[in-house]
């Protein structure tokens, strides 16, 4: 899911009438001015219903639900947490802002990750009208990194919910550990968290997400893959690009950036698969963590370089090969 950045700081308009019930659950001593300065302040006046340990939840469905999620997005925390140990206890990166001590131990409510979950599609996109530019449109989850809130849509299928949160809950994640990490890697890892299942006793990975290996297998097939030193040396224009390539999958033209996620999601998935491959991975995010965020893609190609790059292509290859189950 791409995310939405930025605020709209020229637009003033004066809020619905059929979005005052919402903002008024959602915040407490708003105006109905709209003002950029004014969208922050309410911003900041969330209405927080739920606190977990590491999280605060405001939203329109109903406290049990909302409870749940404070309950899942704590299972999903510990597997961030796990996947990132060393940073999370500061050997050789940085605690995360105002942070005491690691994960084991509960933040201060101002630095809990702050979530807002809607009943109804109509509460979310006019929330995401009034307060991220570009709206929420084809969208059913969002992490605005200024903000640093997520967004998400409770949907009708749960597992469907459930994927979403994780993917984009895994970019406010990261966010707080390394500023401007490279696309590849935020949207590889993120996809790869975005397939775990929710079970009583906690998250297994159980299961992928099967169209991004058939893409992969079909570019393969059809010697179109993107090399993976240009994955992992994209830019945000370059890995979002939504032209259509040359080939298709389920009668459909793979667009640029499908091709792009299935890339990134499937190499993500070889390295964690491999001990050499997940150390080299956890020494490029220490590098980034320790970066103000304006090397992240000279950092990204220092670590897989296209020499590097050139020698995963055959394991990626069989890799994606041996998981696409026929796509």
């Amino acid at each position: 899911m791409a995310t939405r950045t930025g605020a709209n700081s020229t637009r003033v308009r004066t809020i619905l009438v059929s979005s005052v019930a919402l903002i008024a659950l959602l915040f407490t001593g708003s105006s109905i001015r709209s003002s950029a300065d004014d969208r922050t302040a309410r911003l900041n006046q969330l209405n927080v219903r739920i606190r977990t340990a590491h999280y605060e939840l405001a939203g329109t469905v109903a406290h049990g639900l909302l409870e749940e999620y404070g309950r899942v997005l704590e299972y999903v925390h510990a597997e961030y947490a796990r996947g990132f140990e060393v940073l999370l206890r500061g050997a050789g990166g940085r605690e995360p802002r105002g942070a005491e001590g690691g994960a084991a131990r509960r933040t201060r409510d101002n630095e809990r990750f702050r979530v807002v979950i809607f009943a109804k599609p109509a509460e979310y996109h006019e929330f995401g009208r009034e307060f991220i530019e570009g709206g929420t449109e084809h969208t059913s989850g969002v992490f605005h990194p200024r903000l640093q809130m997520l967004l998400i849509l409770d949907q009708e299928d749960r597992d469907e919910t459930y994927s979403v949160l994780f993917h984009e809950a895994f970019h406010q994640f990261l966010s707080r550990y390394v500023p401007s990490p490279p696309i590849w890697l935020n949207e590889g890892l993120a996809t790869y968290y975005g397939t775990a299942r929710v079970t009583h006793g906690g998250l297994v990975f159980d299961r992928v997400n099967e169209p991004f290996w058939g893409v992969a297998a079909k570019l393969l097939r059809a010697r179109k893959a993107i090399p993976l030193s240009e994955v992992v040396g994209a830019d945000y224009e370059t890995f979002y690009d939504a032209a259509p390539m040359d080939v298709s999958f389920q009668g459909r033209k793979i667009r640029r950036r499908e091709a792009f996620y299935a890339e990134a999601y499937t190499l993500v998935d070889l390295l964690l698969a491999d001990p050499q491959g997940r150390q080299r991975l956890q020494e490029l995010v220490r590098a980034l963590a320790n970066d103000d965020g304006s090397s992240s893609r000279r950092l990204s190609r220092a670590y897989f370089d296209e020499a590097a790059c050139e020698r995963l292509a055959p394991f990626w290859a069989r890799h994606v090969q041996s998981r696409a189950r026929g796509q």
